[in-house]
């Protein structure tokens, strides 16, 4: 399975002669990924203390908190021992690409030449990172202005080749699977809670979609009947269920992130409603509107809701 493993390429029944196969694992197999994450369970291991690591599949990000020159020395110290592990196990890193993204708001960040062994790595203010563009301030417009021309792109591709399409069931099914999965992908990270434009043209889509599956003309029903017809949700409130089950994931240990730093529980004492002492949801206020941002007031005043429903039906 491993080793003496010979390969050959084979086109218009024309074969070319055979060749060993020196490393790597049979593509799709079962085993592959597990034996890839074994092999690299150690990379973190290499890093400098202080440095971060963190991997998903053949992705490796590091970042640290950059203060100073003696912080980018300790970061480009990791990348010297990543790059003499990528050595010891002949795995090479792809230096180009590569990029060296600065998270934040100073006029003059502390910057520095990072390398990869001989190769400087390229400096970017936007990087699209797991289907995600995260920029150097931490502004969500760029990712929200490409969800919405994939959207749309898609929508125009359904409407065109699906003119003979008169089923309404299956004009949702399409629209779900091919147009809504874009609007709603990681809208935990990305989501305008605070910006009323963003949100105005991302639900405008879903106006048009709605439209087309229930192929009614401008008038007839409004953008509210419609989502009653196809039991749709507005995707603004679509994204605030996902932000309250991710907050619900985090704050009991679903998922490994701490968000002791942007919201606590504090008591209210008895309610009117409720013999027992009721917890609300507070939502810490920084004086940084970018983490203000993360955690809006309505999510804490949605989730007390949803916990007084709760409530009244136990």
């Amino acid at each position: 399975y491993l080793n003496g493993r010979t390969q050959r390429v084979v086109v218009d029944g024309v074969a070319s002669t055979w060749s060993p196969v020196t490393s790597g694992v049979p593509q799709g197999s079962i085993l592959g990924p597990l034996l890839f994450v074994i092999f690299i369970n150690d990379l973190p291991d290499v890093v400098q203390n202080g440095t971060e690591t963190a991997l998903y599949a053949n992705d490796t990000k590091l970042h640290n908190t950059i203060t100073s020159t003696d912080d980018c020395k300790c970061l480009q110290q990791s990348l010297t021992n990543l790059n003499c592990w990528s050595v010891q196990n002949n795995i090479r890193f792809n230096a180009s690409k590569c990029k060296v993204l600065t998270i934040t708001r100073k006029k003059s960040p502390v910057t520095y030449d990072y390398k990869l062994g001989t190769e400087s790595l390229t400096r970017v203010d936007s990087e699209k990172d797991l289907g995600v563009i995260t920029s150097s301030g931490l502004s969500w417009e760029l990712q929200i202005n490409c969800v919405i021309s994939k959207a749309n792109k898609m929508l125009g591709v359904l409407k065109r080749t699906c003119t003979q399409l008169t089923d309404m069931k299956a004009r949702r099914t399409l629209y779900l699977t091919h147009v809504k999965s874009q609007l709603c992908y990681a809208t935990e990270v990305w989501s305008p809670v605070n910006n009323i434009q963003l949100s105005k043209r991302i639900e405008r889509v879903q106006r048009r979609a709605t439209r087309w599956i229930m192929m009614s003309r401008r008038g007839e029903l409004n953008y509210k009947e419609r989502l009653l017809a196809l039991d749709l949700l507005p995707l603004t409130f679509d994204r605030e269920v996902k932000d309250l089950v991710y907050l619900y994931k985090a704050l009991f240990g679903y998922v490994n992130v701490d968000v002791s730093n942007c919201v606590s529980f504090v008591s209210h004492g008895r309610t009117r409603l409720s013999n027992t002492s009721k917890y609300i949801l507070q939502i810490k206020r920084t004086y940084s509107s970018i983490v203000d941002s993360i955690y809006d007031v309505d999510l804490s005043c949605t989730w007390s809701l949803f916990r007084d429903c709760s409530c009244h039906r136990t």
